[in-house]
Parts: structure tokens; sequence; C-alpha cells
């Protein structure tokens, strides 16, 4: 794909759907909107202060696609801060996948009613290869061996079972959900299942601020020694993730880890 094919798509995702192209709009006015090729085979965006540039890939539903980039930065103008920065004095690297995991969880829960609303398809929610979502969780559960496996991990693969809209039916949501807990031993279980009230709770409700569940998710699946930010004013813009530390605790594990 070139630019100018992908400028297409966008010009078509706009024409298709009036509220894709209301949004589009209501995004420019506020965040400049800069069309480019995605390196990956998804579509992406990044909103910061110098505008939101939106990585468009081949797809078979753009309006969607445009859609979906949109509510994304749209929440993020409303106030969505992203907590993406991060202090350790702990080697667990899993915490690096689930907050930017749950960063764009969080997201979806609730941006997914105004998707819908927009009278959009609910199962295009997400990419086109999202039909083998639920397939490659279950291959992935069955490969790692979930009595090994750690909670982290579980519940990263979780999170497709409680993603809302996407490829797969109520029925294969719920199967996949049985076989979590068929396979998955019930104390890790109990944990993921309070991580997932969580995040539901809060895709449900009418706070932007992400820190505080991200850290109480991070901490009910047990890790502990890390601080999350919404920017790098450490320690007051983020939160601990167990015990607090100081900036030269930090430094010092960094010495330390890199020999």
């Amino acid at each position: 794909m070139n630019l100018n094919d992908a400028l297409k798509l966008v010009a078509d995702a706009r024409a298709a759907n009036p509220q894709t192209d209301v949004l589009y709009q209501a995004v420019d006015a506020r965040s400049t909107i800069t069309i480019d090729v995605s390196p990956e085979e998804t579509w992406g965006s990044e909103t910061t202060a110098l505008g939101t540039t939106i990585s468009v890939a081949r797809t078979a539903h753009p309006s969607e696609s445009l859609m979906h980039e949109l509510l994304h930065a749209d929440l993020k103008l409303k106030g969505f801060r992203q907590h993406l920065t991060m202090l350790r004095v702990d080697d667990n690297d899993m915490v690096q996948h689930v907050v930017q995991a749950l960063d764009n969880e969080l997201q979806h829960h609730r941006m997914f009613p105004a998707f819908v609303a927009a009278g959009l398809d609910p199962s295009k929610f997400y990419c086109d290869s999202d039909g083998q979502t639920y397939k490659s969780v279950r291959t992935e559960l069955k490969r790692m061996k979930p009595k090994v496996a750690t909670t982290g991990y579980l519940f990263l693969k979780y999170l497709s079972a409680i993603a809302p809209g996407g490829a797969g039916t109520d029925a294969d949501r719920e199967q996949l959900k049985r076989f979590f807990r068929l396979t998955v031993p019930g104390e890790k279980m109990a944990k993921i299942d309070a991580a997932a009230e969580m995040l539901l709770a809060w895709g449900g409700g009418t706070s932007l601020d992400a820190g505080p569940v991200i850290r109480d998710i991070l901490e009910v699946l047990g890790f502990n020694g890390w601080w999350i930010g919404a920017s790098h004013n450490f320690p007051k813009d983020g939160h601990f993730i167990g015990a607090p530390f100081t900036m030269q605790d930090a430094e010092r594990y960094a010495e330390v880890s890199q020999g």
C-alpha cells in the first residue's frame, strides 16, 4: 500500500458512514489529522500535542477501521491519559506487556458503545484477522500449559474473552471462558476474574483517569516493584505498584541489571 491508497481508503470510509465523517471532522478540528501508511497489517493511531496520526492498512471494512482509530483519538482528546511511562526495582518484564494491553483494552471498553451507536458492525470492531483470535488463544493456552504459565500471561489471554465486540459469537465467547475455567488453576483464575471485574467496571464508568484501575489490576495479579506514570513526573504523576521506592532505587536497579 502507498500513501495514495491510504488516503483513498480514508476518503471511502468517510463517505460510507456519516458518523465516521462527523467524528473525523471533530477530531481534526481539535488535533490535526495526518494520514500515514501502517508498517503493520493493522491500523493504528497516535495523538500527541502535535496532532493525530492515523496509520492505515489494507482492510475490507474501512469505515469501521477509521472509526476505531478516531474513537481512540477522541477519548484522548477528552482527557484519557496513557500510563506508559515505567520505572522499576523488579525483574518481572510481564508488567510492561500487561500495562500496554490494558491501555488499549480500557479504551476499547469505553469506546465500544459509541462505535455501535454510529451504526457500525460490532463484529468488525477489530482488525480483519480477528476471526482467528479465539482459536489462537486456545492454542496458546494448550501450548503454554496454564499450570505453569504466569497469572499475568494468562490474564493477557483472557482479555480476548471479555473484549467488547469482535468476530466471535456469544457462544464462542462463553466457550472460551469455560475453557479457561477448566484449564487454569483456581487460585490464578480468581485473580484473573478480580482483574477482569475491575477492567469492566472502569469501562462502564465515566472517569477518564485510568491510573488507579491499572494500579489495582496489577496489584491483584500479584505484581510488585514498579511505578507507572502518565508522564515522566516521578512520583507525582503516577502510581506505585506495591511498596514505594525512590528514583535512586530505580537507578541502582538499572545499573545492576545492565551489568
